[in-house]
């Protein structure tokens, strides 16, 4: 018998004798037929899917190093995605100026950093 059955049957403790079963092999739902009625069983046990372990996301980089830019600064960057030097390289100046407490001049600042430091 196999044991997929044998714990359907041990689970839902029938009153008349199984005169047949079905497994579907996708769900592992186990179907016990019997003289009066049919029962359906699916295992609670059944293994979950092994998941990758994830790895935390990187921290993200200082960007007070950069003349004028501050901890409020260097935080409304990160909340906007900006997480990396090379995010703000690639970031265009119209969604820079948009990030509460940047001027004009404080981009100007970032950009000749990043100019001298990463490009």
């Amino acid at each position: 018998m196999d044991a997929r059955v044998a714990q359907a049957i041990a689970a839902l403790q029938p009153e008349s004798p199984v005169y047949a079963c079905e497994i579907d092999e996708d769900s592992g739902r186990v179907t016990l037929h019997l003289a009066s009625k049919t029962l359906h069983y699916t295992p609670d046990a059944r293994p979950a899917p092994r998941k990758k372990p994830q790895k935390p996301p990187p921290q993200p980089d200082d960007f007070t190093c950069i003349p004028y830019v501050g901890k409020e600064i260097a935080q409304a960057l990160n909340n906007a995605g900006y997480r990396t030097f090379d995010d703000l390289v690639k970031a265009p100046d119209t969604a820079l100026l948009d990030l509460p407490h940047i001027s004009a001049h404080t981009l100007g600042k970032i950009r000749t950093y990043l100019k001298e430091h990463y490009l």
